[in-house]
């Protein structure tokens, strides 16, 4: 259903944009070609939804590319928005006159800085999207029976890794999880794409394996990992990462470590059900 809610969402803004920005854009003569080029780009996206690239390299570049598509057309749909009120209050307060603003330049102009602001914004994101960087905390908690006086804890979560993610990604992580010198990794959920798997993905789970920490790497389930048709418990196993569900661990007689599902999940236990009503001797995480 998640899927289909977001097809309906792209489906009706596309909607509005096609005839909005042949309105207000494209002149009577070019109406038919740009007509087919629109519908073109704008078929990209649902196709590469429902043709899995596997190992196919024209098909994972599109795949790529695609990822970035819905949010490009939502900021030229708030931008066309934009214009159009702007066109309403034009009617009023005559900002600029009827012949200018049908010209051809004040058009082209118009419409080309719409799409350089859509596609720097989208620009900006993606760079920001695959830059990892580290914030530090330091969090003070009852010592009580533990043998620490310190732990060192890295957290990430939203990594999102599927067959088409680019393998350097994984890679930069890696190495900056292990620049950290943590003494454990946690996944806070959707970690991975839920679905099929092939040798792509099979790299990302090698790469995982490589990371670094004295008690090992420890995760629990996003929605995402609920979304495809399998199960994603091989890739957790085969990247060396301990899944928590519903569950509670003793690390090294050190510490408590404990995992809840997703709340898509309704049967998952609740906080008092998960904890029980024991003492705990150790700090909990």
């Amino acid at each position: 259903m998640f899927h289909f809610y977001i097809n309906l969402a792209y489906f009706i803004l596309h909607c509005y944009l096609f005839f909005r920005i042949r309105d207000n854009f494209i002149s009577k003569r070019h109406h038919r070609l740009y007509a087919a080029v629109y519908l073109v780009l704008a078929s990209v996206y649902p196709f590469v939804g429902l043709h899995p690239s596997g190992n196919n390299a024209s098909l994972n570049l599109l795949s790529s590319v695609s990822c970035y598509l819905p949010p490009f057309y939502l900021y030229v749909f708030l931008l066309v928005l934009l214009f159009d009120l702007f066109l309403f209050i034009n009617l009023g307060l005559k900002i600029i006159s009827r012949d200018k603003r049908n010209s051809y330049q004040f058009r082209v102009f118009a419409f080309g800085s719409i799409l350089i602001l859509s596609a720097g914004i989208v620009t900006g994101g993606a760079i920001n999207l695959n830059t990892i960087r580290v914030s530090e905390y330091q969090i003070e908690v009852p010592r009580k029976d533990s043998k620490l006086d310190h732990l060192r804890v890295a957290f990430a979560a939203d990594a999102h890794f599927q067959p088409d993610s680019p393998l350097a990604f994984a890679e930069q992580f890696v190495g900056k999880v292990n620049a950290l010198d943590a003494d454990i990794l946690l996944f806070g959920g959707d970690i991975v794409e839920g679905g099929g798997l092939n040798g792509k993905m099979e790299r990302i789970e090698a790469t995982l394996r490589k990371i670094k920490t004295k008690y090992g790497v420890y995760a629990v389930l996003g929605n995402h990992e609920g979304y495809g048709r399998r199960e994603p418990d091989g890739f957790f196993s085969n990247a060396g990462i301990t899944l928590l569900k519903d569950s509670i661990l003793k690390i090294d007689s050190a510490f408590y470590l404990a995992g809840r599902y997703d709340q898509q999940l309704r049967r998952r236990k609740t906080i008092e059900g998960l904890l029980g009503k024991t003492a705990y001797n150790l700090p909990l995480i």
